[in-house]
Parts: structure tokens; C-alpha cells; sequence
């Protein structure tokens, strides 16, 4: 048995689609009796498809336990609709919320990787100094200290 929502956005998807073959057929009509029948169709199956959904939305509207579980409406949404609010306005204030949120990310991470770079740079510039009186071990330490510090920025994506 198939779900009663999936089975209405089928229905709606379906009745969309006669919408717009009747539309195009009323566009391009020319009076023929295969005209007027395809126009006569797509009305009655329009009424079948409004006759059908009419019963399912008295059923489901009936049976909460069938709604109730497949529908999370967000509590703004509703209030945003209980104060004759369009919810729209709320769908848009909200990318525009999460659009300045990403770009603050965005931002942080642009420092971050600027920190890292000044920072990786001040390390391998401390140690790696080239001094006539360093032993071969320490010229080793600070040769992979330089390959951890390039490691850090290529995994950062963090240009040099």
C-alpha cells in the first residue's frame, strides 16, 4: 500500500500536467473533433483528479495519525502564517540569515588559512636559520619541520 501524501503529489503532479496539455491545446486550437475531444478529456480527468483529491484531503484531514507523522511544519512558519504573514517572507528571510551566516564561515576560515600561512611561515623562519654551527641532526629536525608546516598548508588548501 502506498503512502496517502505519496499517492496526492502524484495525483497534483498529474493534474498539473492536464492543466498544461489543456492549455496548450486551447493555444493551438483548431476546430476538429480531435480537438474538442482532447479538450473534453483533459477537463473530465481534471474533475476526476479534483473529485479525488477532495476525498483524500477529508480522509487524511480525518486521520491525524497519517498526517501527523509525515508533516514538520516549523513553528515560525505557523506563526509566521497565524499573523497573516505570507510564509514566503519567512523562506526568504531565512536564506538570507544562513546566506550571511556562510559568508561569516566563509570569512573565518579566508583568516584562518592566513593565520596558518603567517604562522607556518614565522616557524620555518625561526628554525630553519641557517647558522655555520648547527650539527647535521638539528638541519634533519628543522627539514621536517619544514615538510609538517608545508604538509599542514597543502592539506589547508593553503598556498604559499
Amino acid at each position: 500500500m502506498t503512502d496517502p501524501l505519496t499517492s496526492i503529489e502524484t495525483r497534483v503532479k498529474d493534474l498539473i500536467e492536464t492543466f498544461i496539455e489543456l492549455n496548450l491545446t486551447v493555444y493551438d486550437y483548431s476546430n476538429t473533433e480531435d480537438t474538442q475531444n482532447s479538450i473534453l478529456n483533459n477537463i473530465s480527468k481534471i474533475f476526476a483528479d479534483l473529485k479525488y483529491l477532495n476525498s483524500e484531503s477529508f480522509v487524511l484531514a480525518n486521520d491525524k495519525s497519517k498526517t501527523s507523522q509525515n508533516m514538520n511544519i516549523p513553528l515560525d512558519v505557523i506563526q509566521y502564517i497565524e499573523n497573516t504573514r505570507n510564509p514566503d517572507v519567512y523562506t526568504r528571510e531565512f536564506i538570507e540569515s544562513i546566506k550571511i551566516a556562510n559568508n561569516y564561515q566563509k570569512e573565518k576560515q579566508t583568516a584562518l588559512k592566513y593565520l596558518s600561512l603567517k604562522l607556518g611561515e614565522g616557524i620555518i623562519d625561526a628554525f630553519a636559520e641557517n647558522n655555520e654551527d648547527n650539527d647535521e641532526s638539528e638541519e634533519e629536525e628543522k627539514k621536517k619541520l619544514k615538510e609538517a608546516v608545508e604538509t599542514i598548508w597543502r592539506r589547508g588548501n593553503i598556498t604559499n
